[in-house]
């Protein structure tokens, strides 16, 4: 049988890891977006209306025949 004090110890550092891993991970992508600053001339969004907005129109663009 295994020894549970083992795994439980072994479960708590790869926990742990994780959790560090995920944290710097986090630090890193929020550290660059602030380097970069407001972008707020880069993306234009352009809305285009449908001639025929029926459900079976909307439909379709998921299940083409």
């Amino acid at each position: 049988m295994a020894d549970h004090r083992g795994l439980g110890r072994l479960g708590w550092a790869f926990g742990a890891v994780t959790a560090a891993v995920l944290l710097s991970a986090a630090v890193v992508v929020v550290t660059s977006q602030a380097d970069q600053g407001p972008n707020a001339g880069a993306a234009q969004f352009v809305a285009a209306a449908m001639q025929s907005a029926s459900a079976h129109d909307f439909a379709n663009l998921f299940h083409p025949r």
